[in-house]
């Protein structure tokens, strides 16, 4: 970490990145994101699915040069998404977005820990019998 990266973060001193404009519809292959979600369309999309996706903040990256970790959206739930009209369309957006959030990842690992913590009953030991 360089020394003015150090001083940025010891005075709280960063800024979020603004938005970039959305560019052409982006080919086969490509990854789009937004926030930490990934999809890698894997199907081509219509102009109108694109203009829908960049209405909704999604953005084409080139992943050679990014750095950041992001979750890899299922491809069953992309397809969901991409075939759905109006307003079944923003339910499963909204759903995506919220099973990716920050909140709901806390909520999965505290679930996962509280289950790790329980004892696990064994067959034939006379435990919890």
């Amino acid at each position: 970490m360089s020394l003015k990266n150090a001083f940025r973060n010891l005075l709280k001193i960063r800024q979020e990145r603004a938005l970039p404009p959305a560019g052409p519809k982006p080919p086969v292959g490509s990854n789009i994101v937004l926030d930490r979600m990934r999809i890698r369309l894997k199907h081509p999309i219509s102009d109108e699915q694109w203009a829908w996706l960049t209405a909704h903040g999604w953005r084409t990256v080139d992943m050679r040069t990014e750095r950041r970790r992001y979750a890899m959206v299922p491809e069953k739930g992309v397809l969901r998404l991409l075939k759905a009209e109006g307003l079944e369309r923003e339910a499963i957006h909204k759903k995506m977005i919220h099973l990716f959030s920050e909140e709901a990842r806390a909520q999965r690992r505290s679930e996962r820990a509280a289950q790790a913590a329980e004892i696990p009953l064994m067959r034939n030991s006379g435990i919890g019998a």
